[in-house]
C-alpha cells in the first residue's frame, strides 16, 4: 500500500526514508530488506506521528510482508492497521473491510482463531453499507464466515457459506486479486472430509490441485496442501473400494491414479520403517521414485507427508529396499514414476490405535 502525495507531505523525513528503502527492495525483490526497512518506516511512524492513516498503511506494509511467514508479526500490523482504519467514505470502508479480512485470516491461522470471530462479524455488518455486496471482497467475508461455522461444528452451515462464496468468485460483482477462491475450496473439502465423504472432498481439493485458472504457482502452499489432502481422500476411497463411484463422481484419475505405475515393478524386499521417537501419532508419507537398472530405488521425491517427523525414517527405509534387476523384456518407463506410501501405525497402551494428524 502507498502513500498518498497528501500523505507524503505530511510525513517526517525520518519516516519516508525507511519508506522509499521498502518500495525500492519491493521493486528489487529483495524482501528481507524489505520488510526490515517496512518495519522501521512503522516504528518511526508511531513515534513521530501516533495515530494517523499514515502509521496504519504503514502498519500494513508490514504486516503484508509478513502475511504467510510469521502471523504472530502479521497480526500485530493488521490490528494495529484496523485500529487507525476511518470508515467515513466508501473507499475508507473498502480499505477498512480488507484490513479486517486480512486479520480475521491471520488469528484462524494460529490457535487463537476465535478471535476472528468480532472482526469477522464486523465485517458481515459493514459490507452492507457499501456498493460491495456480491464483489470478490464479500466472497472474502463469506469464505471466512463458513470456516468459523465449520471449527463450531456447524458443518450445514458452513458449507451453505462456501457454496455462496463459489458462487460469487464464479461472477464477482467486482474482481479482485484473490487467493480466497482457492481457500474456499480447501476449508469445504476439509469440512467435507470431516463429514466423512472423501469424494466430495477430494473434488474440491482437486480444482485447487489442477490449479483453478493457472494463476498460482504449482509449488504454492495452497496447490501443494490441496494434492496431500487429494492423495489422502484418493486413499480412502481406494480403501473403501469406491474408485468406480469416484470417477462416475468427477475424481480425475490425476498422478498417480492415472496409471497404476506402482504395480510396473514389484519389490523383492521391504524394509520396514523405524517409529520416530519423536512422533505422537500415526502418520504417513507419499513417495515418487524411479528404481535403477540394478534395483534400488532412485530419485526418491517427497510428495506428501502427514508430519516432518516420518520423511527421514520413511526415506530411509525407501531406499533400503529392492527390486529385481532390469529384465530384457521390461522398458525404462516402466521403472519410472513409481509411487507408494509407507505408513507408521504408532498405538497407545491399550493397543489402540492413534490417529493421523489430519493434512
Amino acid at each position: 500500500m502507498a502513500l498518498s502525495g497528501s500523505a507524503n507531505a505530511k510525513t517526517p523525513s525520518e519516516v519516508l526514508k525507511p519508506y522509499k528503502e521498502y518500495r525500492a527492495a519491493l521493486k528489487s525483490g529483495d524482501k528481507e530488506k524489505a520488510l526490515k526497512a517496512a518495519r522501521k518506516a512503522w516504528d518511526r511512524a508511531e513515534n513521530l506521528i501516533g495515530d494517523s492513516t499514515t502509521t496504519a498503511s504503514l502498519a500494513q506494509n508490514y504486516a503484508d510482508l509478513q502475511r504467510y511467514d510469521d502471523f504472530e508479526e502479521a497480526i500485530k500490523g493488521f490490528k494495529r492497521a484496523v485500529e487507525l482504519s476511518p470508515q467515513d467514505s466508501e473507499e475508507e470502508k473498502g480499505v477498512r473491510l480488507e484490513r479486517l479480512i486480512k486479520l480475521s485470516e491471520m488469528y484462524i491461522a494460529t490457535p487463537k482463531y476465535k478471535r476472528a470471530t468480532k472482526h469477522v462479524s464486523e465485517a458481515n455488518n459493514l459490507i452492507l453499507s457499501t456498493d460491495l455486496l456480491g464483489s470478490t471482497i464479500d466472497g472474502e467475508i463469506k469464505t471466512l464466515s463458513g470456516w468459523l461455522q465449520a471449527m463450531k461444528g456447524n458443518e450445514i452451515a458452513a458449507i451453505k457459506h462456501f457454496d455462496n462464496a463459489i458462487a460469487i468468485f464464479d461472477n464477482p460483482t467486482e474482481k479482485y486479486q484473490s487467493v480466497f477462491p482457492y481457500l474456499v475450496r480447501i476449508y469445504k473439502g476439509d469440512t467435507l472430509r470431516n463429514k466423512k465423504d472423501p469424494i466430495k472432498a477430494a473434488l474440491e481439493y482437486q480444482v485447487v490441485m489442477q490449479n483453478l485458472e493457472g494463476t498460482l504457482d504449482k509449488d504454492h502452499p495452497f496447490v501443494k496442501s490441496a494434492f496431500g489432502k487429494w492423495l489422502w481422500m484418493r486413499s480412502l476411497i481406494n480403501d473403501s473400494d469406491k474408485n468406480e463411484e469416484a470417477l462416475e463422481a468427477g475424481v480425475c484419475k490425476c498422478w498417480p491414479y492415472d496409471e497404476m505405475r506402482a504395480d510396473s515393478a514389484i519389490p523383492v524386499m521391504r524394509i520396514p520403517p523405524i517409529m520416530p521417537s519423536r512422533a505422537r501419532r500415526s502418520g504417513h508419507v507419499n513417495f515418487k521414485f524411479d528404481v535403477s537398472d540394478e534395483g534400488k530405488p532412485i530419485n526418491v521425491e517427497v510428495v506428501s507427508a502427514t508430519e516432518d517427523v516420518f520423511v527421514k525414517p520413511a526415506t530411509k527405509s525407501l531406499k533400503e529396499w529392492d527390486y529385481e534387476p532390469i529384465q530384457e523384456d521390461d522398458t525404462p518407463e516402466s521403472r519410472k514414476g513409481l509411487v507408494t506410501k509407507i505408513t507408521f501405525r504408532l498405538t497407545d497402551e491399550r493397543g489402540n490405535i492413534l490417529p493421523e494428524k489430519p493434512l
